[in-house]
């Protein structure tokens, strides 16, 4: 598998579906993981809160996308947004996936890479902004590494 044959194109509705379902899961458990301090249902709530507010319509929400790495199969999934902010439309990244069997192989890079030229090209986005857990250094690195650059930061504490 080469550069060369990985294609970032949109996802069928039945894989965007399939995408969403994961997510839900997978946003629960990055904030468990992220030990914000919060009980278990409280977390799986507000994750799904969360994704049920920035998709209204689900996977049909206007100007939100999902799109897939592909060679012969998908290998690594993404969902953005195309919003406005101070007059300029950026690129949200709300979420990026990777499958487990092609984690640590440069997808993740590769998956962003051509997500910002598809930006560039024919969506016209000036800026791709995301967010990232605070432990997730992994994630962080790359996307400092690919040029990204800290605009805010979120911090919590318990107090009880």
């Amino acid at each position: 598998m080469t550069e060369d044959t990985l294609k970032l194109k949109p996802l069928s509705t039945q894989e965007s579906q399939t995408f969403l379902d994961l997510i839900y899961d997978d946003y629960t458990q990055s904030m468990l993981e992220a030990k914000a301090g919060y009980p278990d249902a409280s977390v799986k709530q507000y994750s799904k809160e969360s994704i049920d507010e920035a998709l209204p319509k689900g996977i049909e929400t206007k100007d939100n996308y999902f799109y897939g790495l592909f060679s012969e199969e998908c290998h690594a999934r993404i969902w953005f947004a195309i919003e406005q902010d101070c007059g300029i439309d950026i690129a949200f990244l709300y979420y990026i996936h990777v499958d487990e069997k092609y984690r640590r192989q440069g997808l993740a890079s590769e998956v962003l890479k051509q997500f910002e030229a598809m930006m560039k090209s024919k969506f016209k986005a000036e800026k791709i902004c995301l967010s990232v857990f605070g432990g997730n250094h992994a994630a962080q690195a790359l996307y400092k590494k690919l040029g990204f650059e800290t605009y805010t930061e979120r911090m919590i504490k318990s107090v009880i």
